[in-house]
């Protein structure tokens, strides 16, 4: 079969798998992208933040250069903090717009802090772009992925064809490069391992084909691939470089072509593989070619900190080490799941071994040969299998901890199982030459396409199962950040903005600023990198940090308006716990009352707010009432320091609770970076006979000593007020003995107003102060949340703080347009104690939803719903009514 004919049947067998593997992904080919893959069926979302979309924004980024839409080698749309402003009427819209300015030609010559030379995952994102233009984004990037599918299957049909006759026997024995689950879950994780897998059986196929045949052109294909990999993903290559010796022993142990001969061959072999150390120094060189070309932009540090890479602690590879259970047990997750195998497989491979021993015991003229070829290949897939374990590899990682010490790039490796990179091939190559082993056997014609039936059948099923995709909905535009983009063209400027929530650049959340940006092509100060400068860290993110937090300083908002940075960008269901002691809601809060912000435009989630030069008077905001929630609590146990004793109570709601009874005992909160907030306090849960010093202090130094006299026999919440704190610091918390006992079982840091209501009085609890996706609506302060965008998860909580000890009724106020009975989620009443769990509470269109509950102690609690997304719902707030 010639090559050609083998590409037209790899393409359709290809497309069929990938059909197979990735529904219900052809469903959203022109919509949507896939951004992970699980062992359960997981339904299409909008706009999952994640590896996916950045990969895609590097590859628009560089489709973008390609076509002039962008300098080459610029990347003005993240980690922007207004270099490019100057002279700029669009602002490395073009090349032309940047020669015609002096600060454009600064860029160009490697002067801008945005010159950033790379191979911006080239070949992938030049046929991404190209795909791209035809039908968007999201047709791009799938077909991308198919591509890189078909040539790996073609590929690797080539190569083990070498091994395997016939060719329909060897295109059987090539679906296992296509099927394994590992190519799987990084194609769909967004990794660009996923798609750089492809050069693999392509360095295999060169060698062989140089080795074997003596043929320059197989040196060339294999040093080429290398050099694509290397600017494609750096495991690929890195793994790739380092089994191309081995593969050169084994297709020498294979031995010439039949249609070759010996003469001469050395010579030829060396001449053909001569391209190979070629490529691959330039590969090896690329790195500190493009540093060098980045000139002043290195010099200003605010690239990617290359040196940040270092060995990798034990510990950290400890992490990411997958168990041996991996490698065939059906209900593994996590990083295990990535090695996964199946036994159809390991079956042929045992059945083909056995076959060349016996053709061995029987004399055959080949059968030694193909024996070593098999041991080789065998031998090479048991050492993957235990490189791929790291921590967890046989005789406590021996092998693994060798090619640490010999090897010194494996020291960098911190996912063993990313060496999973060679096993499509080289498994697809093992089974060709079992197969082929077991058929000869066979005489009869329909026994051996049944039995190869079986094996593609099995092999895919067992494959198929373990793989199925998330898919994430691309929105086609973004109101807010639409409106940047306008005001800023209307001032004859370029869109610069600060996007809240600000991260040290190292979170998948940033990924959909990315996707935004690039919409609009937004300049922003954030970004998407797993490693960033000191610069970055110190002299942009530590600097604004407290916007997250709501706190916008006069000289903040003055620096960033000296740059040219006028707009704040809020993204209010991007809102972890971890940045922000109170929900997503305060910091909205602050934004609206600020009198140097002003309100561009709220599409959905994504708020757009303009800075000003100066204050401008506002009037009464609606938010001024709302109570938030509390993200922020600790263990007294775990605060415990000096002399301080901690006991056991079955009886305590807590467990444990610490003792302070004498000089040298205190408890100690870590410091936490907070910005000064209304009413901003500690609480401490505390009982007992005594005194104890509260000291707090701001940035390591104490602000304020207070000293708090106790006396209850019963737990009672103490308020500390946190007075003489003004700016932006780490706040922290220090409770010394001062006389008596005092017992602490909790502490918690809150700001705004809160009050337990008495016997007969009811609270109401605004929806947007709670911990929330969706977003808010200021009419009528509400949370809304819609069924084609919301996660069917528990979405809605709040507020985590403490109720005093009786009887309550808890209501969640909504409304909806679903149709009446239809039922939209379900709440749970929740308390920090071990018998927290009460009874799911029907949410249903049409009705109200409410339950009783008794408190026994006076400890935080908090309502949580899980929405089920069959409705929209707007949810007004809780409803909190003490009936005793």
């Amino acid at each position: 079969m010639t090559a050609r004919r083998i590409g037209l049947f790899s393409f359709v067998i290809t497309l069929g798998v990938w059909a197979w593997f990735s529904w219900p992904l052809p469903r959203y080919l022109t919509s949507g992208i896939p951004a992970a893959a699980h062992l359960a069926p997981a339904e299409a979302q909008p706009l999952i933040p994640g590896d996916h979309l950045q990969f895609m924004y590097y590859c628009w980024l560089a489709g973008d250069m390609i076509f002039g839409k962008t300098p080459l080698f610029c990347n003005p749309y993240e980690f922007n903090t207004g270099s490019d402003r100057a002279g700029l009427s669009s602002s490395c819209e073009s090349v032309a717009a940047l020669k015609s300015s002096a600060a454009g030609q600064d860029v160009l010559r490697g002067k801008g802090e945005n010159y950033r030379p790379d191979a911006y995952y080239f070949p992938f994102s030049l046929v991404y772009s190209v795909l791209a233009l035809t039908a968007g984004r999201a047709f791009g990037w799938n077909l991308t992925g198919l591509l890189s599918l078909w040539m790996t299957f073609f590929l690797a049909w080539l190569l083990v064809r070498r091994y395997c006759r016939p060719d329909w026997l060897a295109a059987c024995a090539a679906l296992i490069a296509i099927t394994l689950p590992f190519r799987w879950i990084n194609l769909f994780g967004g990794s660009p391992a996923g798609f750089a897998c492809v050069w693999i059986p392509a360095v295999l196929l060169g060698i062989d084909l140089a080795v074997r045949a003596g043929k320059p052109s197989g040196g060339l294909l294999a040093g080429v691939s290398l050099l694509f990999a290397s600017w494609t993903d750096n495991h690929v290559f890195f793994f790739g470089a380092l089994v191309s010796p081995f593969w050169a022993l084994v297709a020498a142990a294979a031995g010439p072509d039949a249609s070759k001969t010996r003469r001469h061959s050395w010579q030829k072999v060396f001449t053909a593989l001569l391209p190979i150390p070629l490529f691959l120094g330039g590969a090896l060189a690329f790195p500190a070619l493009m540093q060098m070309f980045a000139g002043a932009a290195a010099a200003n540090q605010h690239l990617t900190a290359s040196a940040s890479l270092g060995a990798r602690a034990w510990r950290e590879v400890a992490l990411y080490s997958p168990q041996a259970d991996g490698f065939f047990g059906w209900l593994t997750s996590g990083v295990s799941s990535h090695i996964y195998l199946g036994l159809t497989p390991l079956a042929f491979l045992a059945a083909g071994a056995a076959g060349l021993i016996w053709a061995v015991v029987r004399r055959s003229p080949a059968g030694p040969r193909r024996l070593l070829v098999m041991v080789l290949m065998l031998a090479a897939l048991a050492g993957i299998m235990a490189l791929a374990l790291g921590t967890n590899g046989p005789e406590h990682a021996v092998l693994f901890r060798i090619c640490r010490k010999i090897i010194p790039p494996y020291a960098f490796i911190r996912q063993p199982a990313k060496i999973f990179c060679l096993m499509p091939p080289l498994l697809a190559a093992a089974t060709g030459l079992a197969l082929s082993a077991v058929f000869v056997h066979v005489r009869a014609r329909p026994i051996k396409i049944l039995l190869a039936a079986v094996f593609c059948a099995a092999v895919a099923g067992e494959h198929a199962l373990r793989v199925n995709p998330t898919v994430s909905l691309l929105d086609d535009q973004q109101g807010a950040y639409a409106a940047v983009a306008e005001d800023a063209a209307a001032a004859g400027k370029a869109p610069h903005a600060l996007v809240v929530i600000l991260w040290p650049g190292d979170s998948h959340y940033s990924s959909v600023y990315q996707y935004y940006a690039s919409l609009y092509r937004v300049r922003m100060v954030n970004g998407y990198n797993p490693f960033v400068s000191k610069y970055y860290f110190d002299n942009v993110f530590r600097r604004y940090e407290s916007a997250n937090q709501g706190r916008l300083t006069d000289e903040q908002i003055d620096g960033l308006l000296r740059r040219g940075i006028e707009y704040v960008i809020l993204h209010e269901d991007l809102f972890p716990e971890k940045v922000s002691p109170f929900p997503v809601g305060f910091t909205l809060q602050q934004f609206l009352a600020h009198p140097r912000l002003r309100v561009i435009r709220q599409d959905g989630r994504v708020w757009a707010f303009k800075m000003l030069p100066g204050p401008v008077e506002k009037d009464e905001l609606k938010t001024d009432h709302w109570v938030f929630g509390c993200a922020r609590h600790w263990v007294a146990e775990n605060c415990a320091g000096g002399k301080t004793r901690v006991s056991h109570d079955d009886l305590n709601v807590f467990g444990s609770y610490t003792v302070l009874s004498g000089p040298g005992s205190w408890l100690a909160v870590p410091a936490l970076r907070v910005a000064p907030s209304p009413h901003l306090r500690w609480m401490m849960r505390a009982r007992g006979a005594g005194a104890v010093v509260a000291v707090i202090s701001a940035d390591g130094k104490a602000v304020s000593r207070d000293l708090i006299d106790i006396q209850s026999d019963d737990w009672a919440w103490i308020d500390i007020p946190i007075d003489h704190f003004d700016h932006f610091n780490p706040l922290g918390l220090k409770i010394e003995y001062e006389s008596g006992a005092v017992e602490c079982s909790r502490i918690l840091l809150t700001a705004g107003p809160w009050v337990t209501p008495c016997a007969g009085r009811t609270i109401d609890l605004p929806a947007p102060g709670m911990f929330h996706a969706g977003y808010t609506s200021l009419d009528g302060g509400a949370v809304v949340l819609e069924k084609e965008r919301e996660a069917k998860a528990l979405i809605f909580y709040g507020p985590k703080m403490p109720l005093e000890k009786g009887r309550y009724r808890i209501e969640l106020i909504f409304n909806s347009d679903a149709p009446r009975g239809v039922l939209l989620g379900q709440f749970n009443v929740k308390r920090h104690d071990r018998d927290c769990i009460l009874n799911w509470v029907p949410v249903v269109a049409g009705a109200r939803s409410l339950t009783e509950f008794v408190q026994p102690q006076n400890v935080p609690m908090y309502l949580e719903f899980r929405f089920l997304g069959r409705g929209n719902l707007r949810i007004n707030g809780i409803r909190i009514t003490r009936l005793e």
